[in-house]
């Protein structure tokens, strides 16, 4: 007789599943603001307040979990831990290891080609660095609020609020200070300087130099395979996008705060408060448009429109259309290489991933094709089709397929004594196009 940890999958939704062109799910945090769940499922963790996220090149997801003070990882089966601070709010451990450091109110956040882990402490005026061993070190900012320090080492440098960070693919690091009203630069030899903003809080500067503009508190920063800088003017209301010659202009928003414009300019459309901005390998660019509690894209054409949420602040909509979800101040956006969407709903205390198909399933597509079956003792799971089954593919938490195979048989016997444990998502196609899709959790 095998032992009870044996039976370890769990079949989460019946089929048949919908394929959505754009479902929003909720892959870390139980909406519950705390501290907890290392080193188990993510979606059953406490966070409090996630703001920022990136993508290391294991495709770990690396979490700012800003007001417990740490950075969290959720590896590619969905288990959650903690990598840089020990919950305590304050700034010690450079030198020694990520997870004894003191942090405070991590933001901004990126990794290196090399797997360097970098992000930005907020109430700490420092950005630190996480080496491949999980040695903590600071790299810019001495700690004391204020402006200095340029064209020396970034070290020696006062820095105000830094918020967001990003890396060129040089490995020039950049990250807007929301007190200092201005965009800084450390080059690769650890020289920091400002390469946006007069140091004033205004709006002024477009069709000139970045460094003759002004701001209002700068937060979210990316940049794109051509040099090309966004941040997010958050009391601007505005994308503004610095060109590779230093040229400063509104990329998005027309100054007004609201959330009007959807398939129209970019330019013309309201903005309210966006907080990140991101750069998928298309050159399409995404806003977290924070207090309208929505994300939106802006294409190559300019054209802005709504992907995720309805507009009104909430927590609602998981496994449905993203565009009819309610959010609540999300802040921090990536995608992976999946072209799957993270967002960090910062008042909910949860990380969302919005899954972006471009298939689209008409009504003989989403009958039950399939029934499956599971067998933990054997670590197997048994399909049995109404017609021969075309194709069998498992997805783990962010999207990656981790096994992808071919049938002509109405039967299929599925070994997964090889896959981590976490979350997967199951997809049965049939030699006619139908589908059955289910998740699955293995223990």
């Amino acid at each position: 007789m095998y032992p009870v940890k044996n039976f370890f999958l769990l079949l989460l939704l019946s089929f048949p599943f919908v394929i959505q062109a754009q479902t929003i799910t909720t892959i870390a945090g139980n909406g519950i603001a705390g501290y907890s769940g290392d080193n188990g499922p993510a979606t059953v963790a406490k966070l409090h307040q996630p703001a920022f996220m990136c993508y290391d090149q294991f495709g770990n997801l690396l979490i700012t979990d800003s007001y417990n003070n740490v950075v969290r990882k959720v590896n590619t089966s969905g288990i959650i831990t903690t990598i840089a601070g020990n919950g305590n709010a304050g700034y010690s451990g450079d030198n020694g290891l990520a997870t004894a450091a003191e942090l405070r109110v991590p933001l901004g956040i990126a990794v290196d080609a090399m797997g360097n882990i970098y992000f930005a402490e907020y109430r700490n005026n420092v950005i630190r660095k996480i080496n491949t061993a999980g040695i903590i070190s600071t790299i810019a900012g001495n700690g004391v609020a204020g402006y200095s320090g340029d064209n020396g080492p970034a070290t020696n440098a006062k820095l105000n609020l830094p918020y967001g960070l990003a890396i060129d693919k040089f490995g020039n690091i950049y990250f807007p200070e929301v007190l200092n009203y201005c965009v800084r630069k450390i080059n690769t030899s650890g020289v920091i300087s400002t390469i946006a903003g007069n140091g004033t809080y205004g709006f002024s500067g477009d069709g000139g130099s970045a460094t003759a503009a002004q701001f209002r508190y700068p937060g979210g920063i990316a940049i794109s395979d051509t040099g090309d800088i966004f941040v997010a003017d958050y009391q601007n209301h505005r994308i503004r996008k610095i060109n590779s010659a230093g040229i400063i202009n509104t990329f998005a928003g027309n100054g007004t705060s609201g959330n009007t414009g959807d398939n129209g300019a970019a330019t013309d459309a309201e903005l309210n408060a966006p907080n990140s901005v991101y750069i998928d390998d298309d050159n399409n660019v995404y806003i977290t448009d924070c207090y309208a509690n929505i994300v939106r894209k802006v294409n190559t054409t300019g054209i802005i429109t709504t992907i995720a949420g309805n507009g009104t602040v909430g927590y609602s909509g998981d496994n449905g259309p993203a565009t009819l979800a309610q959010m609540s101040n999300p802040i921090g956006l990536c995608i992976n290489k999946a072209g799957n969407i993270f967002v960090a709903e910062y008042d909910n205390n949860i990380i969302r991933k919005i899954t972006y198909h471009n298939e689209s399933v008409n009504n003989t597509n989403i009958q039950t094709v399939a029934s499956i079956f599971p067998n933990p003792a054997h670590d197997e799971l048994n399909i049995i089709a109404r017609n021969k089954i075309g194709n069998l593919t498992i997805s783990n938490l962010i999207g990656q397929i981790v096994l992808n195979r071919t049938y002509e048989t109405e039967t299929a016997t599925v070994n997964i004594a090889n896959l981590p444990p976490g979350v997967y998502t199951l997809k049965v196609t049939d030699n006619e196009g139908r589908k059955t899709i289910t998740k699955f959790v293995k223990e």
